[in-house]
């Protein structure tokens, strides 16, 4: 069996940003994203296998806080955000056909935004699941 083990992206996370099919090559925040985007892609090719089955999508995402309340800053991007962009790189990358097979989040899955004091930065970790994809009828 294929170890999946986590996979550390230093450095700020950057939230999905909804666009349209112009707006990616206008909008300098798409572009941001999608840049981040594919470069977590690379690296998650580079680290895992493809997988034929349901997979569990673990996201620890850390950010420091702001400096004047000592909390997440507001414009950071909220929870669903960050996930959908992970989720959409484990895709991107191959490692799943579609983001539909990727489960999460749920009770299951240890998912959660942190505020730390020192850095950003965001930990992932895939884990395949013996369902089958499709159902017998």
């Amino acid at each position: 069996m294929t170890e999946y083990h986590p996979i550390i992206f230093p450095g700020k996370p950057v939230p999905y940003v909804r666009q349209t099919q112009r707006g990616k090559f206008i909008k300098e925040r798409a572009q941001i994203y999608n840049d981040y985007r594919d470069k977590v892609a690379l690296i998650v090719r580079s680290k895992w296998k493809p997988v034929k089955k349901y997979a569990l999508l673990t996201v620890k995402v850390y950010l420091r806080p702001a400096k004047s309340t000592g909390e997440i800053p507001k414009n950071a991007g909220d929870w669903d955000n960050f996930y959908k962009t992970f989720a959409d790189a484990v895709q991107r990358a191959g490692v799943v056909e579609n983001d539909s097979l990727i489960l999460g989040p749920g009770p299951y899955s240890r998912n959660y935004l942190e505020i730390v004091q020192n850095e950003d930065w965001a930990e992932i970790q895939l884990i395949p699941l013996d369902m089958p994809t499709s159902r017998a009828v």
